[in-house]
């Protein structure tokens, strides 16, 4: 049985895909029982080429391609649609996994019957140092309990919307009809708030599952004049979402 979809995709991101790609690989599942989508989202260099590698050499990796750059919303719902795990989660290619993690979180899913689940995080340097999180990420309430989606929003989101921070039932994604648009610059923001709130059941667990790294040329942390732009631009579109789904709630 398909338990898990884990998506991942892929551009410039040669670099550190071994990494993830082995903590990925590294997990107290069988392999038959999880599935590792990798989507090269027409990447220039040579990621398609490792992908196409661990492809090769592993029963459960998969690799979906695109020739034309899509954007990161428009290859994670290209992952999304390819998913056929009972429960599906988000990875960035340089970021990297709890080794030998899943099973816990996939059992507890599934006894208390849940559409989400949130853990922990550890921000990391380039050299996999510990950094200490923002002042606002750092009072975020870890604490188990089970809530409804727009309880969870109004008590528990707190700072930052990050796709991958969550185990999701796929059925939950697949059946809400929203979607990762193309195009979208801060698509954690546009689409992980409307996800909750289609949730009924959504718990939290405080132990550290993922490690976050900064790096100094992300999207995030970039400095260019055209990428501050599209920062802010992408701020005004994820507020007039925000508001529009607040007169909806």
């Amino acid at each position: 049985m398909l338990r898990l979809s884990i998506i991942t995709t892929l551009f410039k991101s040669a670099k550190y895909m071994d990494k993830c790609l082995d903590t990925l690989l590294d997990q107290d599942l069988d392999k038959d029982e999880y599935e590792i989508i990798l989507v090269n989202d027409g990447s220039p260099d040579n990621s398609l080429e490792i992908a196409r590698r661990y492809e090769s050499e592993n029963p459960n990796v998969r690799v979906v391609s695109y020739e034309v750059n899509r954007g990161l919303a428009g290859a994670r719902q290209a992952g999304t649609d390819a998913a056929g795990g009972e429960y599906l989660c988000y990875v960035d290619p340089d970021d990297y996994i709890e080794k030998r993690s899943f099973r816990s979180v996939l059992t507890q899913m599934e006894e208390d019957n849940l559409d989400m689940l949130r853990f922990n995080y550890q921000m990391v340097d380039e050299n996999d140092g510990p950094l200490e999180k923002p002042q606002d990420a750092r009072i975020i309430d870890y604490s188990p309990e089970v809530l409804d989606g727009l309880t969870f929003l109004r008590e528990r989101l707190g700072y930052g919307c990050f796709v991958w921070a969550y185990i999701y039932r796929t059925a939950l994604i697949k059946d809400s009809g929203v979607k990762f648009r193309q195009g979208d610059y801060f698509d954690d923001t546009a689409w992980l708030p409307q996800i909750i709130r289609k949730a009924q059941r959504i718990d939290t667990i405080p132990d550290v599952r993922y490690y976050y790294q900064q790096r100094s040329d992300s999207l995030v942390n970039t400095k260019s004049t055209d990428a501050i732009k599209n920062k802010l631009d992408a701020q005004l579109v994820v507020i007039d979402r925000l508001e529009d789904q607040k007169k909806t709630a």
